[in-house]
């Protein structure tokens, strides 16, 4: 099926985009890599593309990604890009969107901590201890 329908679709995209389409190849019996990045801030901005999340990534290196945020709340969040988070989510680990939690206590933190806990006191890291 992939070996009939992937060139027809390829020969119509190209039939009407011209010159802004391209397939990406390798040299013979070399695979084909793509790599992207996706990031979801508390459900209110998404990013997607090849930038990487370090400074160099962000400023230096040449890459392309979309950036989203979505003014339409339902309850009270944005729900496209909830729905976006989801969706990655499920892409990733095989879970049905639906299942995917939607709410998270507003007071989490790494480890077991309640947030009535008093707070802990920071040890700086040695590396040479």
């Amino acid at each position: 099926m992939r070996d009939k329908l992937a060139p027809d679709a390829m020969t119509a995209l190209a039939s009407t985009t011209g010159d802004r389409f391209a397939v990406p190849t390798t040299g013979s019996g070399r695979s084909l890599a793509l790599e992207a990045t996706g990031v979801v801030v508390d459900d209110a901005w998404a990013m997607s593309g090849g930038t990487h999340l370090w400074r160099r990534g962000m400023t230096f290196d040449g890459s392309l990604a979309v950036s989203v945020f979505d003014e339409r709340l339902t309850d009270g969040r944005p729900a496209e890009v909830a729905a976006f988070r989801r969706a990655l989510v499920s892409g990733l680990s095989g879970a049905v969107p639906a299942e995917i939690v939607t709410e998270v206590p507003s007071w989490s933190r790494l480890g077991d901590v309640s947030p009535t806990d008093p707070p802990r006191p920071v040890t700086p890291w040695n590396p040479c201890a």
